[in-house]
């Protein structure tokens, strides 16, 4: 089931993503100030860059931006894009990604170059004669820079060969007046060096373009489809495990004995020649052979036997809590199972809502019980043979609306009278719990024997219904766990006992060691616990 779900998932994520068309990003980087050129840049300089460009990222993500670039695109809206500061640097890095590649190329260096217009270097915000103003006093003054210093160094020259103390202290005093002039040209430059576009620290330019992106960034089909597989087992694990854990319905033995407080006296399995089970029929040897029908009914037969002690009961009754439980076919294979022993046996078909005996055995509906009941009809007149050795039957005769009106204690009294004349057991198969009929028999019967398929019923109504037939001070030997799950019917034992007879060995010949694993198994398995509870 979780495999089944994976796959479901997987699937459906195939199908899904063949609608999405890939999509793809293209990254533009930009850098703040001029750190990358200057041979000896302090720490300063770095914070600032990084403080700017953090401050710049935040603005490509407004609305001034954005518009911006749509109306410089001619754009109704911008695919999805998102802006950064690279941490611990001054670079930006902006990208975009959209299931178009040239437009997500264009729309990325178009956001760089409105970011750059919104910096002080925007070449659009800045004077074409200011700016050859500038270029021609940085000119100018490099020119007056190295002038001096060349003055400089020739009366360096010429004070080294003075021998004139006069001499020597002119030549101080114009050396001087140089190095104070070459210090003002100096600063000056640095001045209007700062201001320019060449040295300034708040200059935003682009460092890397956006190329045209060839491969795809989404979706990650192979990643999608694999998460969907896992989400698919995942949830189908929380939903089976939700389901288990609000389903109060009795689905295993263990489950049924614990909520109904009563023994395991029996366990017959699933199988197709029990549903089809007739007598007369190839079915009709189904107990005369080995098979795991066949040694169910028989454990089951010896279970009952223990709980009947030494004073055996006379009138068995077969009911169960809900329809459908297969009480008719435990009904007719036990009480054949007991005449196959050497008892005198008789079936009744108490069901007169939907009377099945007659169909396993192949015999007319009626007349039967009903008759006999209604009709006052003495019931040896309706008992008929089978061919089963030692086994009689009453089928439920014809089916009247008003028989709630005709079956009464009086009647169940003198039912019971007459048949257990010549008989060692009568077995009656009844509705289930929750008619009036089945709560009357199960007063004036001898045992009552509960039949519970596995998962038919929930906890507290098996307990309401329980309730009711104890109510009627039916005593109840026990429950058969009727049409167990082929897998639940290995863990009990059944099929590997059958495995010896498959093999034409004789269940006495066992080798030591799986001898003491089957042992093993049963000790430790909750059957084997019941088996003994039911057998004491």
């Amino acid at each position: 089931m979780l495999a089944a779900a994976g796959c479901l998932a997987a699937i459906t994520s195939i199908i899904s993503l063949r609608n999405i068309p890939p999509t793809y990003q293209a990254t533009a980087t930009l850098i703040v100030g001029q750190t990358l050129n200057n041979p000896n840049p302090d720490s300063g300089e770095f914070y600032l860059g990084q403080q700017l460009a953090s401050i710049y990222a935040t603005l490509a993500m407004r609305e001034p931006i954005r518009d911006a670039v749509k109306t410089a695109l001619g754009l109704n809206a911008l695919p999805d894009y998102a802006a950064r500061a690279v941490p611990n640097n001054q670079l930006i890095e902006i990208s975009v990604t959209d299931t178009s590649p040239e437009r997500a190329q264009i729309v990325t260096n178009e956001i760089a170059r409105q970011l750059i217009l919104q910096s002080p270097s925007s070449s659009e915000q800045t004077e074409q004669a200011r700016a050859d103003f500038v270029a021609g006093q940085l000119d100018f003054l490099q020119g007056r820079i190295e002038e001096i210093q060349a003055q400089i160094a020739d009366l360096q020259v010429q004070m080294s060969e003075m021998v004139s103390a006069s001499d020597l202290a002119d030549a101080q005093d114009t050396l001087d007046t140089l190095q104070t002039s070459l210090l003002t040209f100096q600063t000056n430059y640095a001045s209007i060096l700062s201001s320019s576009g060449s040295g300034a620290a708040n200059i935003l330019r682009v460092f890397e373009s956006a190329q045209l992106p060839v491969n795809t960034t989404g979706p990650g089909r192979p990643i999608i489809i694999a998460l969907a597989a896992i989400l698919g087992v995942v949830l189908a694990s929380g939903g089976a495990y939700l389901v288990e854990f609000f389903d109060n319905r009795l689905k295993t033995p263990e489950e049924i004995s614990t909520a109904l407080n009563l023994p395991i006296v029996g366990y017959i399995p699933a199988s197709r020649p029990l549903n089809n089970f007739k007598v007369g029929s190839q079915r009709h040897e189904l107990l005369r052979t080995i098979s795991q029908e066949s040694i169910s009914f028989d454990l089951l037969a010896t279970n009952l036997t223990f709980r009947f002690g030494e004073t055996p009961p006379r009138s068995l009754l077969v009911t169960s809590l809900k329809p459908g439980s297969g009480k008719t076919t435990v009904a007719s294979l036990l009480a054949m199972q007991f005449a196959m022993r050497g008892q005198k046996v008789t079936l009744v078909d108490a069901d007169f809502r939907a009377p099945e005996i007659h169909n396993k055995f192949c015999l007319e509906l009626h007349p039967g019980l009903g008759d006999a009941l209604r009709d006052s009809i003495p019931f040896k007149n309706v008992v008929h043979s089978t061919s089963a050795d030692g086994l009689q039957v009453i089928t439920s005769g014809a089916v009247y609306e008003d028989h709630a009106n005709f079956f009464k204690p009086e009647a169940v009294i003198r039912l019971l009278a007459q048949l257990e004349k010549g008989v060692d057991l009568i077995v009656i198969d009844s509705p289930p719990v929750i008619t009036s009929e089945t709560l009357l028999l199960a007063s004036k019967l001898d045992a009552v024997l509960l039949i519970v398929r596995p998962g038919e019923i929930e906890s507290h109504a098996a307990r309401i219904l329980l309730d009711q037939l104890l109510q009627s001070q039916g005593k109840i030997l026990g429950v058969v766990v009727n049409k167990l799950p082929g897998y639940m019917v290995s863990s009990y034992g059944i099929i590997s006992y059958m495995g010896h007879f498959r093999e034409g060995k004789n269940p006495g010949e066992q080798n030591p060691r799986e001898s003491s694993q089957n042992e093993e198994e049963a000790a430790n398995h909750p059957a084997s616990e019941m088996i003994e509870d039911v057998g004491g």
